[in-house]
């Protein structure tokens, strides 16, 4: 599923990837950087690609740290088929 620009913005991301995160708390840590303390932090060339967006821009840090197994209840696998799109999602769950 391909999700359209308008919709898809850095902070449509940033919720979904705070879905993904609070789905498994023990296995993914979530930092969404605001577009302040990116500019702190020297990150210009990130900023300069949203610099003429209305939309405020957003570095979303995802982090997957394994335990184990990992069982993917239907609801986690739905927000992975929306963000990833089916063909990256049945390439991520083949590897």
């Amino acid at each position: 599923m391909e999700t359209p620009a308008n919709i898809c913005t850095p902070t449509y991301l940033a919720k979904v990837a705070a879905v993904i995160a609070e789905s498994a708390p023990d296995v993914f840590k979530l930092e969404i950087i605001e577009e302040d303390a990116c500019e702190e932090m020297g990150m210009g060339c990130f900023l300069g690609v949203t610099a003429c967006s209305e939309e405020p821009a957003k570095f979303i840090h995802l982090t997957y740290t394994p335990k184990g197994v990992l069982l993917l209840t239907p609801d986690i696998f739905v927000v992975f088929a929306m963000v990833l799109g089916r063909m990256e999602w049945e390439m991520v769950f083949s590897s």
